[in-house]
Order: C-alpha cells, then structure tokens, then sequence
C-alpha cells in the first residue's frame, strides 16, 4: 500500500476525529441541524479518492480547483492518478503563493467566460 503523511494536528475523515464532535458543534450551534450533521459528517467520514474521481470522471470535468488547506486531492490527482484530460488547480499551500494561484483559476474562468460568450454570438 502507498500511502505519505500528511501535515495535519487534526485526524480528519476518521474515527479519531470523533472526540472533537461535542465541542464542534457546540462552536457552530448557529448553523442548521441539518447543515451541521452534514458538515460533521464530512469531517468525520473517510474520503474514498478513487471512488470520488471515478464519480468525477463520469461527469468528465476538465478543470478541478481544490480549495483545501494543503491542495491534496489536486496533487494526489496530478502525481498519484493522473488524469490527462483534466486541469488541476491547488489554491491552498502552507508554502505560500496562495493568492497568485487564485488569481490564475481566476484568469482561466475570465477567458472561458469570454470564449463562452464570443461562441454564442
């Protein structure tokens, strides 16, 4: 099994995760019943990237912009399960550089934008 550690203090997407369930939603009592148990069950259950990108690769994306903390499922894609017909955007590192990489989603949506609009004129 290949596997690499992630920098993380929190054990997301797993069962270790669950003492901190209490305390999170008490911080976010605000948000609907509904909307918190969804929320907390992202958190605590596992993520299935294969089954994830085989759901993706049916609706055949071509452009994937993760926005979490540390661009993952964007590097796992790109090195672990390449999938050529796609572009792949991490906005999020703890290295930095953040804002320039939105900027270039950015700048690709604003171009797709526009070629959208100059093909249906």
């Amino acid at each position: 099994m290949v596997f690499g550690r992630l920098p993380v203090r929190v054990p997301f997407h797993s069962a270790l995760v669950e003492p901190m369930r209490a305390p999170w939603l008490q911080r976010h009592g605000q948000l609907a019943a509904d909307t918190a148990a969804e929320l907390w069950r992202v958190i605590r259950e596992p993520f299935d990237f294969p089954a994830q990108l085989a759901g993706l690769d049916a609706q055949r994306p071509y452009v994937l912009v993760d926005v979490g903390p540390s661009a993952t499922l964007a590097n796992w894609i790109r090195h672990g399960a390449p999938r050529p017909h796609w572009r792949t955007f991490g906005i999020l590192s703890p290295w930095g550089g953040d804002v320039a990489r939105l900027q270039q989603v950015l700048d690709l949506a604003g171009a797709h934008a526009c070629s959208t609009e100059a093909a249906a004129s």
